[in-house]
């Protein structure tokens, strides 16, 4: 008798360790963004006032839903009550919609109002346990265009610039990688030959700063900083190479363009990158290379979310809001476009002056953005070009005395002219004196 109730105290040990780690697999039948943190979502088509041409490839509303554990799948379903019209994106590999680990789905929104959709995560082994699900409503808005003014360049030496340096996986996909790097060392090169600061900034899915030389700060950019840029690019290595870190994106050691779709690792999130610029402050110049489609924002409940592969409109909106408290704050934003980069999204966060190769020092600290694509045939010469404007800066404000210092300029002049009538008059009094 002891003997079998050991063995059903043991079974039922086994049976709540086993259930146990079942449940603790279920994964959250609740998906990104959340609602309550971004409860308006952006699209833009024809119908929208501020639409674009460079809007039409991005596939347009929620997108990007996270993976279900292995085991258990989500069958995502549009409530028939929306006013707002969307469809999921075709998907080859799943489509009945019914999504496992490693999958993914995108809706295409067409039109603005109310969209609520409902996730039912199943378990493939116990089907008749109801594992829970999920239903989530979002207002579908249009896209509007709000650009702040940006500052122009007009700080004098020493000055602070700040790198904003895109690794996201569609830099590796294009062939763009040597052109970054050889972009990234010539401004480097060129920049210390003035007196400049520097600090590097990586992003991708999220972005990270880049401790070069064991430090995250900004620094002289002398030749022990540029050896360290090229560390960091290359390792020990010429161009183009891997950094000293390892492959992963997300190693801030070492500039390694890529992506794991899986653990949403290689979008790009101009929205971190810009938000890490602002944690850091005192930038004189925020300059940010990237191929030029924000496909990932930042939820506070789902982490990084988005597109992922193609331009997101709430993660262009994202950028552009935190691109405006930059600016706010007094750093002149220039975007600096690689590969296929889209103009619009660019201008939307910086401006719409676009650098020409050739302009003065002036015009280039007024400017918002240039891109490689357009005219620039020598990457290294017009990278050379824009860091020369930057170590002349001096030449974009021309210092002219306020009202108040030329007083204090005449009040100085006053009294050294009395000062020197003061002194005269002594000495002819003694002069006539002894004569």
């Amino acid at each position: 008798m002891r003997n079998q109730r050991y063995i059903q105290v043991f079974l039922f040990c086994i049976c709540i360790c086993y259930c146990n780690a079942l449940f603790s697999q279920v994964p959250d039948p609740c998906f990104g963004p959340d609602p309550a943190t971004h409860p308006v979502l952006y699209i833009s088509n024809p119908t929208c006032p501020d639409h674009n041409a460079d809007f039409d490839v991005a596939l347009l509303g929620l997108t990007n839903f996270q993976p279900i554990l292995n085991g258990f799948a989500g069958d995502w379903t549009i409530d028939a009550s929306s006013t707002a019209a969307a469809s999921f994106a075709p998907d080859v590999n799943n489509p009945p919609n019914l999504l496992d680990e490693g999958s993914s789905a995108s809706l295409i929104v067409s039109s603005i109002g109310t969209l609520t959709i409902t996730n039912e995560v199943d378990n493939f082994n116990i089907p008749a346990i109801p594992w829970g699900s999920c239903t989530q409503s979002y207002t579908i808005e249009c896209f509007q265009s709000d650009i702040a003014d940006n500052p122009a360049l007009t700080t004098v030496c020493p000055s602070k610039v700040l790198l904003l340096l895109d690794e996201s996986g569609s830099i590796e996909a294009s062939g763009a990688t040597p052109t970054v790097e050889s972009a990234v060392m010539t401004l480097v090169a060129e920049l210390a030959g003035g007196e400049t600061e520097m600090a590097i900034v990586e992003f991708e899915s999220l972005a990270r700063a880049v401790p070069i030389g064991g430090s995250t700060a900004f620094q002289p950019v002398d030749a022990a900083y540029t050896s360290a840029v090229n560390t960091y690019l290359t390792g020990a290595s010429s161009l183009p190479a891997l950094g000293s870190g390892s492959s992963n994106p997300q190693d801030p050691n070492s500039y390694t363009p890529g992506e794991d779709v899986d653990a949403f690792i290689g979008a790009t999130n101009w929205e971190d990158a810009l938000q890490e610029a602002i944690a850091i402050g005192g930038a004189d110049i925020v300059i940010v290379m990237t191929d030029g489609n924000p496909t990932f924002y930042n939820d506070p409940i789902a982490g990084a979310t988005g597109e992922g592969n193609s331009l997101d409109m709430t993660a262009l909106v994202r950028a552009r809001d935190a691109a405006n408290s930059l600016k706010s704050g007094g750093s002149h934003l220039f975007f600096i476009g690689l590969g296929d980069a889209l103009t619009q999204p660019i201008i939307e966060n910086s401006g719409d002056e676009a650098y020409v190769l050739g302009a003065s020092t002036a015009a280039f600290c007024t400017a918002d953005y240039f891109s490689l694509d357009q005219g620039c045939t020598d990457v290294i010469g017009c990278i050379t070009e824009i860091a020369s404007h930057i170590t002349s800066k001096q030449m974009c404000q021309e210092v002219i005395p306020t009202m108040g210092e030329w007083g204090l300029i005449c009040l100085s002049l006053l009294l050294l002219i009395l000062g020197i009538v003061s002194i005269k008059q002594p000495v002819l009094l003694a002069a006539k004196l002894q004569s």
